[in-house]
């Protein structure tokens, strides 16, 4: 099943998501990095989002990277996302 969503939408929940996890989080985005994606870096900022994954952008000792992080599971609405995105985080801060 493929999720469309309109234009807007999609622009306004990446804008929502990024400021939100880019503000509030940005030490939650090094460990999610680092756990997901297997790359150890000073900053991370999230740069798209869609409903399998988000994108980040990575400062990795003077060179930045870039990264696909898959979610747990399929998300469809900001609520979900921002459910899976803790349980990310609870799952790799457990180890």
């Amino acid at each position: 099943m493929t999720l469309s969503v309109g234009a807007a939408y999609a622009k306004a929940l990446l804008k929502q998501l990024k400021l939100e996890r880019n503000a509030d989080h940005k030490d939650a985005l090094i460990l999610l990095a680092r756990v997901f994606a297997g790359i150890e870096s000073q900053e991370a900022t999230m740069t798209s989002v869609d409903r399998l994954g988000f994108h980040v952008r990575l400062n990795t000792q003077g060179d930045m990277r870039g990264a696909r992080i898959a979610f747990l599971r399929e998300v469809n609405n900001p609520a979900e996302t921002r459910k899976v995105l803790g349980d990310m985080v609870q799952q790799a801060r457990q180890g």
